[in-house]
């Protein structure tokens, strides 16, 4: 197994958002590696992230990077990289935009990130438009899903809301296909 301890650290804070976070033990500078990412493939899960159009990767430190409208990190599905979207401090929480991976999450949540362009909803980039969509680095594959929801007459096209309309009908995921 790669370890990076001297690098990375998971936190529990109880004044986080999120409870357990993964923060930077040492500077980063942007575009730098900070972790590969290693792991099982798997099903998807709320620990997982999706590396492909139907593929999930399970590893150790995957569950604590926390979402961000205003990302610390690029989870690069392609290379399996965590790479610095910014230059980075000694303790800042490493977070990524969970949309620019998953296409469809198994457990949509209420953003709290409260960055000025905070999407409300998260819940994947299947619900986000593609307006918003270009504001991010996103993954190939799901640029490669956006594109097909986008055709006229396919079903993917069906489950497009418009982010204001999604953060109050949180029940959308039932009604849509995949």
């Amino acid at each position: 197994m790669y370890a990076r301890s001297d690098q990375l650290a998971a936190v529990l804070n109880d004044s986080s958002i999120h409870g357990v976070r993964l923060v930077a033990k040492r500077p980063f500078n942007s575009g730098e590696l900070i972790l590969p990412l290693l792991g099982k493939l798997t099903t998807q899960s709320y620990r997982t992230i999706q590396i492909d159009i139907s593929t999930h990767l399970k590893g150790p430190l995957i569950a604590f990077m926390n979402h961000s409208c205003s990302p610390t990190a690029i989870v690069d599905a392609q290379t399996l990289q965590l790479v610095a979207a910014r230059e980075l401090r000694i303790g800042e929480e490493i977070t990524f935009f969970y949309p620019s991976t998953e296409w469809k999450m198994v457990r949509p949540f209420q953003c709290l990130c409260d960055a000025p362009n905070c999407i409300s909803y998260v819940a994947g980039a299947k619900y986000l438009s593609s307006d918003i969509l270009k504001q991010y680095f996103i993954n190939p594959h799901i640029r490669k899903l956006a594109a097909i929801a986008a055709r006229p007459g396919c079903g993917l096209a069906n489950c497009r809301q418009s982010r204001s309309s999604y953060a109050r009908s949180p029940s959308v995921t039932s009604r849509c296909r995949s």
